[in-house]
């Protein structure tokens, strides 16, 4: 590779002149000193390299193939439905939705690939998560921290001191969407306070496609909360089975 570098460096030299290296190099130092490079590799770190390549080649084919524009919001919006519904009214629910598994075709449809790491719920776990997540998706108030205390201790997930507070953020920020006051706020000292001890393998999964969810949004400008996206579903298997 190096020897490569210096290949293009000599053959570079011998066919520009002065002029033609001051500028280029000029424009170079511009642009190392004005883009915001931290911010890039922040992005980079948050996201991964494979699903900034992903979103690059979709946007790529969107331009190219479709002559339509894609309503991403909707197109979003069916993918979160289509896994709420997986979790409550399928034998198994795929707990791997990265960019990679889903597919933007050329028509408009979407396709799911690669369901390799999947979960099976029992119905009680299905109670349990789908109590969590009508919790979850109603208003902050005092009353609605503590459901979310409660359904959470109730899906299994214990914690060395048993803090309520630190019961009540944890599963917000798993399937909320970002609130700028857990930034601003005090949410390091909560989460200081106490730290889970057990968590039942059904939660890290469910909690997984949510993430994975959540963050495909995130990218895509859309600032979701998959707990919202869920309740329907949840509401309608608590129905059926009351």
């Amino acid at each position: 590779a190096a020897q490569q570098r210096n290949g293009l460096s000599k053959n570079f030299s011998s066919q520009s002149d002065g002029v033609g290296r001051q500028m280029l190099e000029s424009e170079a130092e511009e642009v190392r000193t004005t883009f915001p490079w931290s911010r890039l590799q922040g992005v980079f770190r948050l996201v991964g390299v494979d699903t900034m390549l992903w979103l690059a080649r979709k946007l790529a084919d969107m331009r190219s193939k479709s002559s339509q524009p894609t309503d991403l919001h909707s197109a979003l919006q069916l993918v979160l439905d289509v896994h709420g519904y997986q979790l409550f009214f399928c034998p198994l629910f795929n707990a791997d939705p990265h960019p990679g598994n889903i597919l933007l075709m050329p028509d408009g449809r979407i396709g799911l690939i690669d369901f390799g790491q999947c979960r099976r719920l029992t119905s009680e776990q299905k109670d349990q998560l789908a109590h969590l997540l009508q919790a979850v998706a109603k208003p902050a108030s005092p009353e609605a921290d503590r459901q979310v205390a409660s359904a959470f201790e109730a899906t299994g997930v214990r914690t060395k001191h048993g803090d309520q507070e630190f019961l009540a953020l944890l599963p917000r920020l798993m399937f909320s969407r970002i609130h700028t006051e857990w930034i601003h706020g005090n949410i390091k000292e909560v989460l200081q306070r106490d730290r889970i001890v057990e968590v039942p393998v059904h939660m890290v999964m469910a909690y997984r496609t949510a993430m994975l969810l959540r963050g495909l949004c995130l990218v895509l400008q859309e600032n979701t909360s998959v707990a919202e996206a869920w309740s329907p579903w949840a509401e309608r298997w608590l129905s059926q089975m009351a």
